[in-house]
Formats: C-alpha cells, sequence, structure tokens
C-alpha cells in the first residue's frame, strides 16, 4: 500500500510502502526479509531522519505493550512503540518519572534511543541514552541482539543515538527517576547580553534541575531573552489541561518577518513584566507546544526547517555572535530561538549529539533558496567552531560536514544493517539501496 508521510518540518509529503510491525515475530520476519527500510515512530522528527523515499517505512504505533514496571526500584520495561506521554501518564502518580524528556512527549520510545534525545535538564542527567539499562535489538543478519551498558556494549553504544540503522528497537528497559510531585517551582529571569545567560546558568545548574533560555534573535542591539529554570516540589494540586489545536495549513507561513517582528518584542516584553517564581506543572514548563495540537501547520504549506547546533564552551560567544549577525544580514528569524548548556556528560552513543558546550535550536519556515543558504552558511560557522549539527532536526547538512563533525563514523558503519536505509542515511551516508 502506499502512504504519504511527513516528519514534522512538512518539507515533504514522499509516498512510502509500508508495513504495521505488532509483535517481536512481524518485526524480526520483516526486517529480514525486506530492504530499504526504517522504522517511522510519532514522525516528530523534524527532518528526513525517519523518511524513506521509494522505500519502506515500518510503522511502529502497535508495538505499545508496557512489559513490566517495578515500582520499588523505577526499572520500567516496554516495547518501542509507547509514547513517553503514556509512559508518564502511568508512572507519574505512582511517584516516578522519565529521566530525560524532550520538548514533546508525543515521541517513541524508540525515537528517542536512535535520537538519543535531550531535555532542560541535561547538566544534571545527561540524556536519554545514559538511563537505557538493555535493549533488545532486531537484525536481519543475525539473531536478536540484547544490549545494554555492560552487555554487547559496542551494540549498544552504535544504537544510541544511531538514527535506526542498526535494527529495528524492539523493547527496552529504563530506569526512571523518583520524584516528590509533578509541580515545578519555575522562574522567568529577562536578561540582556550573552555573559548574563553564561552567568545564569553557571549559577543554575547545582540548584536547578531544569533550565533554558528564548532569545530574541532579532534584536539589533545585544541580545536579550528570558532564562527559563525548575525544580520539582512537594504540591498535591489539580491540573487541568487546556489544550487547542491548529485547524488547518494555511497557503502560506503565518511566521514571517512582519509576525516576528511584532511577536518577539511584545513575548519579550509579557515574559519580564510577568517574571518571578510560580508553580507550574511540569507538562507546561517542559512541553509548552504540546498543548497546542498541529502547530506545525502554522508555517504553510511549504513547511519549516529547524536548525540545532552544539558549539564548544570555549568558542560558543563567537559563534553565537556570528550566526545572529548572518541571520540579522539575510532578514530572516526566528521566535522559536532556544538556547540551553549541554555540561561534561560524555556522549553515550557513537553518533550521539549532545556533548560538553551550548546549544542552539531555531525554526525558519521554508523560503527556498534562501533557507538553504542560510542554512548552509550557519552549518559552516558551526563546522568551523568545532561543533555539530543535530541529526533528528537535520534536512540540509551536507556529507562533508557530517563526516568532519562525526568523529566515530567508521566505528559506527561496521554496526549499520544492510536491511536498513533511510533518506537521512542516503544523503549522508551515501548509501545505494533503494
Amino acid at each position: 500500500m502506499q502512504l504519504k508521510k511527513n516528519s514534522w518540518g512538512n518539507i515533504s509529503s514522499p509516498n512510502h510502502q509500508f508495513k504495521d510491525l505488532d509483535s517481536k515475530d512481524v518485526a524480526q520476519n520483516t526486517i529480514s526479509n525486506h530492504s530499504n527500510g526504517i522504522v517511522y515512530g510519532m514522525g516528530r522528527s523534524y527532518g528526513d531522519v525517519c523518511l524513506n523515499q521509494d522505500g519502506l517505512l515500518w510503522k511502529s504505533k502497535k508495538l505499545n505493550r508496557l512489559i513490566s514496571f517495578d515500582e520499588k526500584l523505577g526499572i520500567l520495561e516496554c516495547e518501542s512503540g509507547m509514547t513517553l506521554k503514556s509512559i508518564q501518564d502511568l508512572v507519574i502518580p505512582k511517584g516516578w518519572m522519565l529521566p530525560v524528556s524532550p520538548g514533546t512527549q508525543f515521541v517513541t520510545v524508540g525515537g528517542a534511543i536512535a535520537n538519543d534525545i535531550h531535555g532542560k535538564n541535561h547538566h544534571q542527567a545527561g540524556t536519554f541514552g545514559n538511563h537505557i539499562t538493555e535493549i533488545l535489538l532486531l537484525r536481519s543478519d543475525s539473531d536478536p541482539i540484547l544490549c545494554g551498558p555492560n552487555k554487547n556494549k559496542n551494540w549498544f553504544k552504535a544504537t544510541i543515538g544511531g538514527i535506526g540503522l542498526t535494527g529495528i528497537i524492539f523493547s527496552c528497559k529504563i530506569q526512571l527517576k523518583k520524584i516528590n510531585g509533578s509541580w515545578l517551582e519555575a522562574e522567568s529571569i529577562p536578561f540582556q547580553g550573552l555573559d548574563k545567560f553564561f552567568e545564569l546558568t553557571k549559577e543554575s545548574d547545582s540548584d536547578w534541575e531544569y533550565t533554558a533560555a528564548w532569545i530574541d534573535c532579532l534584536y539589533k542591539k545585544e541580545i536579550r531573552g528570558i532564562f527559563e529554570r525548575g525544580k520539582h516540589v512537594i504540591k498535591d494540586k489539580k491540573f487541568k489541561n487546556f489544550q487547542i489545536s491548529f485547524p488547518f495549513t494555511p497557503p502560506f507561513s503565518l511566521v514571517n518577518k512582519l509576525t516576528i517582528s511584532i511577536f518577539n518584542p511584545i513575548y519579550f516584553f509579557l515574559k519580564s513584566f510577568f517574571s518571578g517564581k510560580r508553580t507550574i506543572h511540569y507538562s507546561k514548563f517542559l512541553h509548552p507546544l504540546d498543548n497546542i495540537h498541529n502547530w506545525n501547520r502554522m508555517y504553510g504549506t511549504r513547511g519549516f526547517y529547524q536548525f540545532q547546533c552544539v558549539m564548544p564552551h570555549e568558542s560558543s560567544k563567537e559563534t553565537l555572535k556570528k550566526m545572529l549577525d548572518l541571520i540579522t544580514e539575510l532578514k530572516m528569524g526566528s521566535f522559536l530561538a532556544v538556547l540551553k548548556s549541554f555540561s561534561n556528560f560524555e556522549p553515550v552513543g557513537l553518533l550521539s549529539f549532545s556533548e560538553p558546550g551550548i546549544t542552539f535550536a531555531m525554526d525558519f519556515p521554508n523560503k527556498g533558496n534562501k533557507t538553504e543558504l542560510l542554512f548552509h552558511e550557519l552549518e559552516k560557522i558551526v563546522i568551523q567552531s568545532g561543533g555539530k549539527i543535530y541529526l533528528a532536526k537535520d534536512m540540509l547538512m551536507s556529507k562533508e560536514s557530517f563526516e568532519a563533525s562525526y568523529k566515530s563514523l567508521d566505528s559506527f558503519a561496521t554496526f549499520r544493517d544492510p536491511n536498513i536505509s533511510s533518506q537521512m542515511s542516503k544523503r549522508l551516508f551515501g548509501d545505494s539501496i533503494g
């Protein structure tokens, strides 16, 4: 059957053949007998890591079973199609929580492992891969492999952050973290200047579990933004979650120079006016856009790209300034521009993105060649700084930049499954499958 599937950026709608994975036997048979396939979870990757033009998509939505949950030790075992939200809904009332969660809960466990996702608490918890204790990996050319930090360790390191190319992640075990409540004490702090951002980051690292900053990337004077930090508090309070849905895809992007030039100053003013401490539910703090279903539609029929990079601490100020100057010069802009600090956790996987430094993420509407030019110039700046680009968000990085920034590619290549390929692997690895 033909199926059109997008990634979250809605840049393209390639046709795919698809097959549902609903059991271990079906998954093993699928990978053993079908080549040029990639697992597709919730489709929340922004670029082409989960797409596969003229190939197969192996949908993991039905691999959503909870296998076991040890409420005393906080160890949860589940199939890879289970979403982070379904896990949180199950374990938070019992005093546990996923140790790391990205900006959305609507991603699968398999996707979180394959992209080694990070959250606002990297400085204390590292990445998702730091808390995986076991993975059951199905291969097309061997028996299933059970791997973990202390068993078949090389397979584990290849699969964490391995963008789905080492096999089908069928199930895993996760070490959850104990919490004293689902509410956070949060604080918003307006700041000006990168030095102030680094100062706030440093002073928050030990006492605040979650930190991140929004910045106004169009502000022509010294950089300004809102620094957000939060930590769990003991609070028994009912939470009513009000959600809305973006009802349709407009013919043009609602995110443009005019709307950003209006939105950013208003957002900075309002967040500054209402700054200070407050109590907020974890979902509102960690996943604010989850309450707007299909928010990606606001970028119109042409979709949008996200650019996310990490740069070493020592070169981050100069690199950020170069990127922001370029955005201003090309008259581009983003109202979803986020700065976060990564601490000294070593990358878990061979292709893991997170490493010590500063990460910067921005969304841009697709303006064709103009946007591609911006991204390629930003890419050059990042690579020259010694940084790299996040594969979960990428759709435009060159093969040369990929090879220059991901140092363990040669080691990773030996763990590739011969029947697995994606649009990203064809673009960056030069796959000839399909």
